[in-house]
């Protein structure tokens, strides 16, 4: 808060100023009226000292020091019992002198704009969660990097340098671009990485490639950082390591036949298995590291004996290279078999099945004509586990070169992903510029979600449409609304592909929320019902080119005209129509004669249509609109049982009276 220059006027109301704000240094005669202030923040100030009386504010948590002139801090600093932020900002501190290093209680430091170009040797701020050297242009960013591995306990920090993608700095120094992000997830892990697993810088410049796939920088760092980072307590970081290392073996090997293999680490394989696994490739597992061994097998957690491995410079194998070297199943058996026989279980989904699936694919490989069932087990199958397993298994077998855009999405996770139409555009972009079929992928997406997922884009799918159309058919009515299940909706952009097969089967179908082009509706000949709602503001002519219709019932809340070609519907015997704006119809509607029942939601006030009174065959007639009299050819008709209408809102008494009297003749 502020206040004013002198001592005098602001001293009356310290006691309630929990944040004082000085534009200058304040001669204070009695501190201790001042004890309530927990954050002060001198501006602009002259001095070049801060005020002794500072030192007994004891519950001072934060102090800033901002655009003022004092060019060193006090020693009694260290001494205030709750401080535990500092801010410094534009001020001319030119080192990290003994009074800021003796802050061992500080939680937050903020360094702006100094000319500071040294920074400690040791950690003096155990407790040090946030750390920022904003804008300061003597200190590296790299030389920053490597004094914040000191702070146990730092959770976030600001670089020295602002860079953008533009910046001379960063095109120099790429290893400290732009990763900001990685960084601050590597401090969190701070007292793990750095006490235990003694990463250096060289090693944080190898994770800021391998999360960036940086393949230029990767090429150009020593090996041996990768096989240290396999020892590494996260993860996340072994995974990245490993993963560089099978992609980039050069050990160019095609046989180790009757050669000794050992095994450093821990590997995919389960212990129990590896013996037989690399007796495929013909060479023998060995129990002990010694001079016999002819080849050594790296995997994660490699331990202490590394150095030893790495001096003695032995031939080094990866996981893949036992992959590609060995013998496999799928090659001792015919092709086709082969793909019969995992079809057979991928389509049967009992669990049993599904594992003996990924196993035969462990052993023998992916059949190309089973990508795109492996990718959507990959992404979308309801067990993290088994996604898991297949992604293993893909990465390792695939034999598809796919575009860089496919495998960023291939990476994603997506399981969760309910809107159809973003699963729609997410399979789209999948498959461009890749030999995938859409049809197959969007039919083995709906498959393996249990039919909830790529809904739509299985239905506009040719192949895939004949498949899952029938799931959409219950009592005899193709329902094409949203599922309740799916808060994204159904997308469509066409009628299903096979909705033409299935319209023999139907009696309805109950579509709402679509949005068709106008050809779309002919698609439709030979329907018998159709339950349709119209957003736009016009009902395509061909929507009335099918006379088969029997059932229609319409909502076009937004249409104010009815097209004269609804006269063509001389099959209908049930019509509602919800046309709020409508007050007038076609007389082409009088080419309808055999409707039984006609519910019409019409705009309020307007007269029951000329064409109902033509209606011989009619037995129900719901108006859900006010009306004012109900015509005279209503009475005649034979076969009317029941009426439904509302009095208009100007409707007088006597004509409500009449309204009633009507309805009760015919209702009788």
């Amino acid at each position: 808060m502020k206040t004013a220059y002198s001592y005098e006027d602001f001293l009356k109301n310290t006691d309630s100023f929990p944040k004082l704000y000085l534009r200058d240094v304040v001669n204070v005669v009695d501190s201790s009226k001042m004890q309530g202030i927990r954050y002060l923040v001198f501006g602009h100030s002259a001095a070049e000292q801060i005020p002794d009386w500072v030192a007994e504010l004891k519950s001072l948590d934060t102090l800033e020091l901002s655009y003022c002139k004092f060019i060193s801090l006090p020693n009694w600093l260290a001494k205030l019992p709750a401080l535990r932020t500092l801010i410094i900002d534009s001020c001319p501190i030119q080192s990290f002198e003994k009074p800021l290093l003796a802050l061992t209680k500080l939680e937050h430091l903020t360094i702006r704009w100094s000319t500071i170009k040294v920074l400690p040797q040791k950690c003096t701020w155990p407790k040090l969660k946030h750390f920022s050297l904003e804008s300061n242009f003597d200190i590296d960013n790299r030389k920053f990097l490597q004094f914040l591995l000191k702070l146990p306990n730092l959770e976030s920090y600001v670089l020295p340098q602002t860079m953008s993608g533009k910046s001379v700095y960063a095109r120099e120094n790429p290893d400290v671009y732009n990763f900001e992000k990685f960084f601050k997830t590597l401090c969190k892990k701070r007292r793990v990485l750095y006490d235990k697993d003694s990463l250096d810088l060289g090693h944080i410049q190898a994770l800021c490639h391998l999360f960036r796939n940086d393949e230029q920088n990767l090429e150009k760092l020593d090996r041996k950082l990768f096989y240290d980072l396999l020892n590494c307590s996260v993860s996340t970081y072994r995974d990245l390591a490993l993963e560089y290392l099978n992609a980039n073996s050069p050990s160019g090997i095609k046989d180790i036949t009757n050669k000794k293999v050992f095994i450093l680490g821990k590997l995919k394989i389960q212990k129990g298995e590896q013996a037989a696994w690399i007796a495929e490739t013909g060479a023998r597992l060995e129990k002990k590291l010694s001079k016999a061994v002819d080849y050594v097998l790296i995997g994660e957690k490699p331990g202490k004996a590394l150095p030893e491995i790495l001096d003695a410079k032995l031939p080094i194998l990866t996981e893949k290279d036992i992959w590609d070297l060995k013998d496999s199943a799928y090659l001792m058996e015919e092709t086709s078999d082969m793909a019969d026989r995992l079809n057979d279980l991928f389509y049967n989904p009992m669990p049993e099945n599904t594992e003996l699936a990924l196993e035969l694919m462990e052993k023998g490989g992916i059949p190309e004509d089973m990508y795109e069932a492996v990718i959507a087990m990959m992404l979308f199958h309801p067990e993290a586990s088994i996604r898991k397993k297949v992604k293993v298994i893909f990465n390792r077998f695939a034999k598809i070169d796919l575009p860089e855009q496919a495998k960023t999405l291939l990476n994603k996770s997506v399981i969760k992903l309910k809107d159809d139409k973003k699963i729609t555009a997410f399979l789209r972009a999948l498959v461009e510029g890749t030999d995938l079929d859409l049809d197959k992928l969007a039919y083995e997406v709906y498959r393996n979600s249990e039919g909830k997922q790529a809904m739509g884009l299985c239905l506009m799918m040719p192949k895939a449409s004949s498949k899952v159309i029938g799931d959409f058919i219950k009592y005899g009515y193709l329902n094409l609304e949203p599922p309740y299940y799916n808060a994204g909706g159904l997308y469509l952009e066409t009628f299903p592909a096979a909705i033409q097969e299935v319209i023999p089967k139907i009696r309805a179908l109950d579509c709402k929320d679509l949005k068709f082009d106008d050809d779309e509706f002919l698609k439709l000949k030979g329907l018998r019902g159709l339950v349709m709602e119209i957003r736009g503001r016009k009902i395509p002519d061909s929507f009335f080119e099918n006379n088969a219709l029997e059932v229609l019932e319409l909502k076009a809340y937004n249409v104010s005209k009815i097209p004269p070609q609804i006269g063509k519907l001389t099959a209908l015997k049930n019509l509602t129509l919800y046309v709020n704006k409508i007050a007038k119809f076609p007389k082409e509607m009088a080419q309808i004669t055999g409707l039984v029942d006609i519910t019409l939601a019409m705009k309020d006030g307007a007269k029951i249509p000329d064409f109902v009174g033509q209606q011989k065959q009619l037995k129900h007639l719901h108006i859900l609109n006010g009306i004012k009299q109900i015509p005279q050819a209503l009475k005649k008709l034979p076969n009317l049982r029941s009426i439904t209408a509302y009095p208009a809102e100007d409707c007088t008494e006597e004509e409500v009276k009449q309204l009633k009297e009507t309805m009760a003749a015919i209702n009788k």
